[in-house]
């Protein structure tokens, strides 16, 4: 049976702290932002001058000196993401790992580049501060997983970090 005090994981939807309790157990949303959720535009569009060297993004007004290493520039269309290692200017960059996919070369080797979004480094270790706390006190926890949308009515495969808890725990 599920305690009424235990916290409710659900990233398929964002949740904010004043959300109110809801559920026959009344659980306790913890709220999980997801980076995808948080993605923005950012000006200019970016390329690569060089395919041999597919970590080094070269940008055309683009500024990234206002963003920093841990952030992802995201490509339209598939929403290919890449993730920033270091900043160079504000028109170069270098990405921990390269984009994947045809389309995203692609998109990068357009003359004049792409438009393209950002998005945070989402830090969810308060979140496993929480489960882990409640797994301490004795308690349960209920973990959702994501489902597809109205074309796709059957649920995602489960990530391996559903498991953290438990094998923190063993």
């Amino acid at each position: 049976m599920l305690e009424s005090s235990a916290p409710l994981l659900a990233p398929s939807q964002p949740v904010t702290q004043s959300s109110s309790i809801f559920g026959v157990a009344n659980p306790i949303p913890v709220p999980v932002k997801r980076a995808q959720d948080l993605r923005k535009p950012h000006p200019g569009t970016i390329c690569l001058h060089d395919r041999s060297q597919p970590l080094k993004v070269t940008g055309i007004g683009t500024n990234f000196t206002q963003l920093a290493p841990g952030m992802s520039l995201v490509l339209p269309y598939d929403g290919a993401a890449a993730e920033i290692a270091t900043i160079e200017s504000d028109e170069a960059l270098t990405l921990k790992k390269e984009f994947r996919g045809l389309r995203a070369l692609e998109l990068l080797e357009n003359h004049g580049g792409t438009e393209f979004k950002t998005s945070p480094k989402v830090d969810q270790s308060w979140v496993y501060e929480k489960v882990f706390e409640r797994i301490e006190e004795g308690g349960c926890i209920g973990i959702y997983p994501e489902g597809g949308s109205h074309d796709r009515p059957d649920l995602l495969p489960l990530k391996g970090a559903c498991c953290s808890p438990t094998l923190a725990n063993e």
